[in-house]
């Protein structure tokens, strides 16, 4: 709050008119006369203050009703000049808006997604490029894209709008007392694929449950089991570590995803050196999908190129979508990514395939609706494998991806 007694402050334009006055009033004039019975001044700056050029002041009350000030000997450094940025709010709905409006392809189905008009969603994006002061979307043959600023933003937008729906997840959560609150880390396709179904199915036989989802890359996932941040984690990483509990889940074939008319979307399954020739959108490292492709190199003995890089699924879809490349990713991945345009075909191969598996803490017995949910994912596993017997396997087929 601006002191209404400091000039200095309130009025950043406020100078001394001479500078061999000793008393001053609040625009800078030097009154030729005052009072002197008027009560003793006092001194109340004595530390630096912006917008000062020189002598510090300090207030003088004269029997006029003008305060008045007077010079004291303390130099002060000016700093007024000094740029303060005020971080502006940053409400998630507009962040929200934002993420939907790229995943569905669409304002106006954006807008049916989270019940809000589609004048609505546009202000959402507009006031989003305002505050973050770079455009985000621009269209190119009736495709929605991120720009260039966007996607070097995505990451942190993407882990903003996460942090905000776990904060009132977790809120809901203690609210409902939080005894069936779960916390799982997964990929995305995987709780479409598996969690969502168990705990759907569990629901319906009146088990209250309050799943949190942390979808987090692979490699961050025995991180976060290790430092008990979740009940239990489903993944494609592999390892060793003796104080956790890994239990196999499933193997789903890659896949290619491009355009459905590419000329790799003919029907059935295509090989690895059907693809070669055909520019990829690299998937981010310590990825299975990346680790894929890196099988497949080592086995053609040669080298994809790569029309262009992304570190989240939403964008690479929006980059296929655009024709700048196609996709290898797992089949359930693909499954995923194959809407508005997109189709998937699975590769005939043995090699690249991914390994799900699901782990928890060994020392750490799972609350009852943990187990629950935990045996439901595993009942999931057999009805998916029954559903897609192209694409899915119970066991590590022979050159599977290796433990990492």
């Amino acid at each position: 709050m601006l002191d209404t007694l400091r000039p200095d402050v309130w009025n950043p334009r406020f100078q001394p008119q001479r500078c061999d006055a000793d008393v001053f009033d609040v625009h800078g004039n030097a009154p030729q006369t005052i009072s002197h019975d008027q009560p003793p001044r006092q001194r109340f700056l004595t530390g630096p203050a912006g917008g000062l050029h020189g002598p510090c002041f300090a207030p003088a009350v004269a029997n006029n009703p003008v305060t008045l000030w007077k010079v004291n000997p303390i130099n002060i450094h000016d700093n007024r000049e000094a740029s303060v940025m005020r971080r502006p709010d940053l409400p998630p709905k507009l962040v929200q808006s934002f993420l939907t409006v790229l995943q569905m392809q669409s304002y106006t189905q954006a807008a049916h997604a989270l019940n809000l008009t589609q004048p609505a969603v546009t202000q959402h994006i507009s006031r989003l490029e305002e505050i973050v002061g770079v455009r985000l979307i621009e269209r190119s043959r009736g495709v929605v894209l991120p720009t260039a600023e966007a996607q070097a933003l995505m990451p942190e937008l993407e882990r903003f709008e996460q942090s905000a729906k776990l904060l009132f997840d977790k809120a809901r959560a203690v609210a409902e007392g939080g005894r069936n609150s779960l916390q799982i880390a997964t990929p995305t396709s995987l709780v479409a694929h598996l969690l969502v179904p168990a705990i759907t199915e569990l629901r319906r036989s009146g088990t209250g449950v309050f799943p949190v989802f942390r979808e987090v890359d692979d490699h961050r996932v025995y991180d976060m089991v290790r430092a008990g941040e979740v009940d239990f984690a489903l993944t494609s990483m592999t390892g060793s570590d003796t104080a956790l509990s890994c239990t196999f889940l499933l193997s789903d074939r890659p896949c290619v995803v491009c355009l459905q008319d590419h000329p790799l979307a003919s029907t059935g399954s295509v090989s690895i050196e059907d693809i070669l020739p055909f520019e990829l959108i690299r998937p981010p490292a310590d990825t299975s999908a990346n680790r894929t492709i890196g099988i497949f190199e080592k086995t053609l003995q040669a080298e994809f190129t790569y029309a262009a890089e992304a570190s989240r699924l939403m964008t690479m879809e929006t980059m296929a979508r655009a024709g700048l490349g196609v996709l290898i990713l797992p089949a359930l991945s693909a499954q995923l990514s194959a809407h508005t345009d997109l189709v998937f075909r699975p590769i005939d191969t043995e090699k690249g395939w991914r390994s799900c598996q699901l782990i928890r803490q060994k020392h750490l017995r799972p609350s009852p609706v943990a187990k629950q949910v935990m045996e439901g994912v595993q009942s999931k596993v057999r009805a998916l494998e029954m559903a897609m017997p192209d694409l899915l396997a119970r066991h590590a087929p022979p050159g599977s991806q290796d433990r990492t």
